[in-house]
Formats: structure tokens, sequence, C-alpha cells
């Protein structure tokens, strides 16, 4: 997606303005895919814009959402963004779902003026000074996993202990985090969005003798480790 000024070829980005009668925002979520579960959160959204439309809408508009299936794959949220702005023309981007996804949008938004809001991520980059148009609303990812590490550190202390974690901007800084707190790690063991088997990950901490395996894992796959 281009940003306001990078491209002669895409208009002016509309998201400092609003026209008419009506807010148009968009989002993206993987609404198919492993990480389908996750963009059940579209409905959740359309309820609340149904509810404020109800209500008269806000200062006399009614809102619209336009929302994508972005499958959870960084180079499709970007050409959905890049579709919602400059064809849809949406005035914000809400709720949209994903670490890697939104990372992958956030600064080109920023520097477009085009609202990034409460978007499913508690990356800390999102948190980073200069981000005048990126609203962040989820916990940060690293207190997450301090909560875990000392979790472990108190009803465990002194055990082996291994780290399940997606390796990208969601897990990573939930292993950060964890060994902020507990102070290391024994075995860390990766897995990408895409992935449906984890067999070959839960095996892992077996030899080495772990009875204890934190997982650290986005919604939809955290079941199939766990079984």
């Amino acid at each position: 997606m281009a940003s306001s000024g990078a491209s002669a070829a895409d208009p002016a980005a509309p998201g400092d303005t609003v026209t008419g009668d009506t807010i148009v925002l968009g989002q993206t979520a993987a609404q198919s895919g492993p990480q389908a579960p996750i963009g059940a959160s579209k409905w959740g959204l359309e309820a609340f814009i149904g509810s404020v439309n109800a209500r008269g809408g806000v200062a006399g508009k009614k809102l619209r959402l336009i929302s994508y299936d972005d499958g959870y794959q960084p180079a499709q949220t970007t050409a959905l963004d890049k579709k919602l702005v400059y064809e849809d023309r949406v005035f914000a981007i809400v709720g949209s779902i994903g670490s890697p996804t939104t990372a992958a949008v956030y600064k080109t938004l920023n520097e477009a003026h085009v609202p990034l809001v409460s978007m499913g991520s508690g990356s800390p980059i999102f948190y980073e000074p200069g981000l005048t148009y990126v609203s962040p609303s989820w916990p940060i990812y690293t207190t997450d996993g301090k909560t875990m590490g000392a979790f472990v550190k108190k009803h465990f202390s002194g055990q082996a202990t291994a780290v399940i974690y997606q390796d990208d901007g969601f897990g990573k800084p939930i292993l950060a985090g964890i060994k902020r707190d507990l102070g290391k790690v024994d075995i860390e063991i990766t897995y990408v969005p895409s992935q449906a088997d984890f067999s070959s990950a839960a095996l892992q901490p077996q030899p080495a003798g772990l009875t204890r395996v934190r997982p650290a894992p986005i919604a939809p796959p955290g079941p199939q480790r766990l079984n």
C-alpha cells in the first residue's frame, strides 16, 4: 500500500475527512484458513455498529463496515487495506486482527493519515512514539509473557520449561516477556500461523525430560497442541 505522498498513481487518502451521511469503516481479519476463528470478531464489530446506528449514529451519521478476509496473510492485508483506503474510501481501519498482518500496514496507514483503531494485537511496535494515527487497545504482549513467566516461577520453581510460540510479531514479544520474568527457557519451540500439525513440536520436550510446557499461541492452534 502506498502512502499519501509515495505514489502519484494513488489519490490522496480520504482518512482525514468524512462527507455525506455515512462514516465508512474498514476491517481485515482471517475468515478462512487455520486462523478463521479469530475472524469471528467481525460479527461483534457489526453488532456494535448496529447498536450505535440504532441510537442515531455518530454526530448524526450512520456507520457502515466493510470487512475483508485476509486469511492472516500479511501480503493479503496490504492489498486489502489499499483497496479499503483508495477504492472503498474508508475513514478508518478498525478492529483488524493479527500482529504480523497489522505490522505490514501500520506505518503506511499512519503516514497516509488513515486512523488504525483498536486492532486485535498487543505487539509493542504499535505503542512506539510518533504513531499519531495508530490507536491500539490490547495489553502489550510482553506483559502477557511476564505474567506467564511469573506463574511458572511461582508454581514450578526450579523445573525445566519449554515454550511453544508463534514465530512472528505475536509470539516473539510473549517469549521475551516470559524469559524476562522467568530468567531462562530450556527449549523454545516455534510454529508458523498456517501450521496445522503440531505432533513433532509436542514431542520435542520429551527427550529433555521436561514436565512443564508453556503454550503462547494464538487462539485456533492452542487446542491442537493440547491434543
